[in-house]
């Protein structure tokens, strides 16, 4: 077809009302099966405004996956006994009859398919409008938390606009094994240490792994450590702190990186050799991709305004969180019962983390009955209202002192691993500088400076 011939079919489509070319093209399938696999991977049946039209569809795609030979009397057949009250609804078998009638009148199927998505566009955002207009009318409703509403919603309509709904197995194998032999698969994130590693493999786009411990444990550390390790790799990290303030982390940052004395640094007395060192680091300092928001209270739909934000300027392959139970409800999820407000809060974390495609840690919290057992090894009843948390993290990780005698020694347990084995690794933590390094060859109880 011609740029001028398909302009012209165009124009006439759009000219058409919207239940006529939603008639017409389903009209075609009826009597072109061979299109019903190319039609249905542009078009669901909800996209469909026409009643009549979009029941046909649904029949049309029901028995196309029976592989029987399509025809009005077998589509007819199909609702009436799906239901006798919708077949009434359509116009019975007449209105199946005329649509395949319609069907005859119909050249240039994709200018109908694009024309019907349009209109499905267009009706999801006036509804998505109106919505909009009554959530800023409510009664002391808030701004950022409808600006949070309206970007996610956005970009569900984005995503529905320009993505498939489904793709064919069989087709996508040769694809996948080409990424398998040249390595594009694999571009999860590591923790980068080694034992760790070892276990948990990497942390993909879109898994949430929760990190939980008892109190002095080092969860923050813990996750900073894994931030820092990330941005110098060039992976690009956001770093949500609920507890501490921008400076507090840069501060660990820099001891972290240069191998200093935190607390020399925070005084602001640096020995000669400290100063060099903290010289020294910075290029690796300044060449980190790590972006770090201290802004509290911080709610679910400000976490996602940041990161969506962050992503479209800058790119984002992890997003930390510091820690779940400081993250603040949206004021339309409130609840009464904090264990259904975390239930909420878990849930829309696990949501963000696959419409962003990035992979997020997230700290947590233990209950009190963990203190009051003997043996002070968490599991995952011991998450803080537990339930949601386990279920919607990929990846729970615990940390664990077990020996007086080696108190920086932390095991790191893989209580949860949707994608992977259980187990664990160790790791030290080094209190002058806030940080956790690789164990070194012998006595995993002394600081070492080399990692």
């Amino acid at each position: 077809m011609t740029h001028e011939t398909q302009s012209s079919s165009n124009a006439k489509t759009e000219s058409k009302p919207i239940h006529l070319i939603e008639r017409g093209l389903v009209g075609l399938l009826i009597h072109s099966p061979a299109l019903i696999g190319e039609v249905s991977s542009h078009l669901k049946a909800e996209d469909f405004e026409h009643l009549p039209a979009a029941t046909v569809y649904r029949a049309i795609l029901s028995l196309s996956k029976q592989e029987v030979q399509i025809d009005e009397n077998l589509i007819a057949n199909y609702i009436y006994n799906l239901s006798e009250d919708l077949y009434s609804k359509i116009g019975r078998e007449e209105a199946v009859y005329d649509m395949a009638r319609c069907g005859r009148e119909v050249y240039d199927v994709q200018a109908y398919v694009e024309q019907i998505k349009n209109n499905s566009l267009l009706r999801r955002l006036r509804r998505f409008a109106e919505h909009l207009e009554s959530e800023c009318d409510r009664p002391q409703a808030r701004g950022g938390d409808v600006l949070g509403m309206a970007m996610r919603e956005i970009e569900k309509l984005a995503q529905h606009n320009t993505s498939q709904h489904s793709v064919y197995v069989p087709d996508c194998i040769d694809d996948y094994l080409r990424t398998l032999s040249d390595g594009a698969r694999h571009k999860g994130i590591v923790t980068g240490f080694t034992q760790v590693d070892a276990v948990l493999g990497q942390l993909l786009p879109g898994d949430v792994m929760i990190v939980a411990g008892r109190p002095g444990t080092g969860k923050t550390s813990w996750m900073l450590s894994i931030a820092v390790r990330a941005a110098l790799r060039k992976e690009k990290v956001l770093f949500f702190s609920l507890e501490m303030a921008k400076e507090q982390i840069i501060s660990r940052v820099c001891t972290a990186i240069a191998q200093i004395n935190l607390s020399h640094l925070i005084s602001g007395r640096l020995t000669a050799e400290e100063y060099s060192e903290l010289q020294r680091a910075l290029p690796r300092l300044k060449g980190m991709e790590l972006w770090i928001c201290d802004q509290s209270p911080l709610g679910v739909n400000t976490i996602y305004q940041i990161a969506l934000a962050n992503q479209y300027r800058f790119g984002l392959d992890l997003v930390v969180v510091d820690y779940l139970q400081l993250v603040h409800p949206d004021q339309n999820s409130r609840r009464e019962n904090r264990q259904q407000e975390i239930a909420g809060i878990s849930r829309a974390i696990k949501e963000m983390a696959i419409s962003l495609n990035v992979a997020f840690i997230v700290g947590s919290q233990l209950s009190r009955q963990v203190e009051l057992r003997p043996d002070k090894r968490p599991t995952l009843a011991d998450l803080r209202e537990s339930g949601s948390i386990e279920q919607d993290a990929d990846i729970v990780m615990f940390l664990h002192r077990e020996s007086p005698d080696m108190p920086n020694v932390v095991d790191v347990q893989i209580a949860k691993h949707r994608n992977g084995p259980l187990g664990s690794g160790k790791v030290v933590f080094v209190p002058a500088r806030a940080t956790f390094i690789n164990p070194p060859t012998v006595e995993f109880g002394k600081d070492s400076q080399s990692d």
